[in-house]
């Protein structure tokens, strides 16, 4: 296990990390360290953890903080259990930490989490997920995200005022997501970036049902939030764009985002999902009659336009295998620049202005979602009978359903060594009908 005492900075991981143990102490009575840490102002600020702003997965499990104060007086110098960067709107955090078992030692609650509120996006979309809420006292999964009230996405949210950040339980089919969404030769892809300043503030991502439930949008692209039911409702101050590509970036597997903008009355759309690497998995969006008919669309390739709103299930069919697993703790893969939702309109200018602002539509009941996607990752057929049984290589051991479980949230369900063996066939829906 990892030990650290008299430390500024105990842990900083890049790429794919995993730490399950570890005791860190911000002080101890070390004779050699009575005086640590000196003049405050020669370091970075005291963190027993600091979070990366994008491009990494994290994994902290089995975890001990002793001996952290809260120390308001000392400003910017203050220490934290869990710090964050928040310089970038030019890099922004998708999910990318899961904490879990997570045990206080003398740690001031006030210290636990620290985030500058910046207007950057790396200070807006931080996030983490507490797998038991231990890493932030409480006793049921949360979300952690940060100071925008985009972030009050459940029953029971708080915000914690010291932390700049929402604390919420996590609710099924809520997950971390992450779309870039790109108006081509408008918004800026991440090496094109602009400042972070009001000049370049292009509209708002905000839930249904609530525009007090918003985040900023700037011009340089990315856009992190929780998946389910409160919806993604995109507006843009220039009006409605001739084009849209939505790139998704991170959807977990069994999850989707419901995505909404406004355009004027009259317009004609031509959808479609495409996947850069893998154009025969291409395939077109259709229009239907009604929300309910996008909102029970598994498969996310239906549209529907009432006239005001486009509305969009975005979900990604295709669930990539660079998750980050230990035991039951998944940090989700990403899938940069692979799969999009192109939208193109016959709009005659690259923006067409709207009548009104509508805000964002009316909020989504649960009720009306389908319960979960498992119908759509493992399709289920009357004739199949029960002699479809799961198979590991591993025969006298109990975890089978933990083994088949993580064959299918890391997309490994058409791996040549799971296949060739008939490994996992009911979980993943390999069961043919002449199984019956």
């Amino acid at each position: 296990e990892w030990t650290s005492y008299d430390t500024i900075r105990s842990l900083t991981l890049f790429s794919k990390s995993i730490v399950d143990g570890a005791f860190v102490s911000a002080e101890s009575k070390n004779a050699e360290a009575a005086n640590f840490p000196g003049n405050r102002e020669d370091f970075e600020p005291q963190a027993g953890f600091q979070m990366y702003d994008t491009g990494t997965q994290t994994i902290l499990n089995r975890m001990t903080f002793a001996n952290f104060k809260y120390l308001p007086n000392l400003g910017y110098y203050r220490p934290s259990v869990i710090y964050s960067m928040t310089h970038s709107d030019q890099y922004k955090p998708e999910g990318m930490a899961a904490l879990q078992s997570f045990t206080y030692q003398n740690v001031d609650y006030d210290a636990i989490v620290r985030l500058d509120k910046k207007e950057t996006g790396s200070s807006r979309m931080f996030n983490f997920i507490a797998v038991d809420g231990s890493a932030v006292e409480e006793t049921s999964n949360q979300i952690v995200g940060g100071w925008p009230a985009w972030w009050d996405v459940s029953p029971g949210c708080f915000f914690q005022e010291v932390w700049n950040t929402w604390v919420c339980p996590q609710q099924p089919q809520q997950a971390i997501a992450r779309i870039d969404a790109r108006v081509p030769g408008y918004t800026k892809k991440r090496e094109e970036a602009l400042p972070p300043s009001p000049t370049n503030y292009i509209g708002y991502i905000s839930q249904f049902g609530s525009e007090e439930k918003r985040m900023t949008v700037t011009i340089n692209e990315g856009i992190t939030g929780v998946t389910g039911t409160t919806g993604w409702y995109l507006s843009l101050d220039k009006g409605s764009p001739k084009s849209l590509e939505l790139w998704v970036t991170q959807l977990p597997i069994k999850t989707y985002i419901i995505f909404a903008t406004q355009y004027p009355p009259g317009t004609q759309f031509t959808i479609q999902r495409i996947f850069k690497w893998y154009s025969n998995l291409n395939e077109e969006v259709n229009q239907v009659s009604s929300l309910d008919e996008v909102l029970q669309d598994g498969n996310g390739l239906s549209y529907f336009f009432d006239g005001t709103y486009l509305y969009l299930k975005l979900v990604d069919p295709q669930q990539n295998n660079l998750n980050l697993v230990l035991d039951n703790i998944t940090v989700y893969g990403t899938r940069w620049w692979d799969l999009h939702y192109d939208i193109d309109t016959n709009l005659s200018t690259d923006f067409a202005s709207l009548p009104s602002r509508a805000g964002p539509p009316e909020a989504i009941s649960a009720a009306t979602l389908p319960t979960s996607r498992s119908e759509d990752i493992v399709p289920s057929d009357p004739r199949i009978s029960d002699n479809c049984r799961d198979y590991y290589p591993f025969p006298g051991r109990s975890n089978i359903e933990e083994f088949c479980y993580n064959v299918l949230i890391n997309g490994n369900c058409n791996d040549a060594y799971i296949t060739s063996g008939g490994y996992c066939a009911l979980t993943c829906g390999k069961c043919s009908l002449q199984d019956t």
